[in-house]
């Protein structure tokens, strides 16, 4: 991998300003796939030269329902699963309460991160959450990202 002319801290500064674009409020639409790539390259960078971290440190104190965009960024980065656990549980349960549209989102980290890390239990959602993700028909995907973190709750 060759950075061209660019240092790598010059690089990491650059991918940094593309993936925080993503993050403005009037980005309605983000590409994740293109986000996961942005990321990688980001993470491979500041990991091959030894660059400290300092754009996505404060990552997971970001998560939760008001800041629905930064589940996105969680898809492509997830940290440290126990810190994060508990606050997916909370922004998909603060979601349900307000009626709020980016639980798909929510539900589509959380279910990433179980996948990375399966010895999570999420002991605090209840069959009761499930049932109101499964009544949410109105958003795309919700019922089968519900049956999926639902599946890996029973094991």
């Amino acid at each position: 991998m060759t950075l061209g002319d660019a240092t790598p801290k010059e690089m990491v500064d650059q991918l940094a300003a593309q993936i925080k674009e993503a993050d403005k409020p009037d980005t309605s639409s983000i590409n994740q796939a293109s986000l996961n790539v942005t990321f990688r390259v980001y993470y491979h960078i500041v990991h091959k030269y030894e660059l400290p971290e300092k754009h996505f440190v404060d990552l997971p104190q970001l998560l939760s329902v008001e800041q629905s965009k930064v589940f996105l960024m969680l898809q492509s980065v997830l940290l440290d699963a126990q810190l994060i656990e508990g606050k997916c549980i909370d922004a998909i349960i603060a979601a349900l309460q307000q009626n709020n549209t980016c639980l798909v989102r929510q539900l589509k980290a959380t279910n990433l991160l179980v996948k990375k890390s399966p010895k999570l239990e999420l002991l605090k959602l209840q069959l009761e959450h499930f049932y109101h993700c499964l009544q949410r028909q109105s958003q795309v995907g919700c019922r089968e990202e519900t049956l999926t973190l639902f599946n890996h709750c029973c094991k």
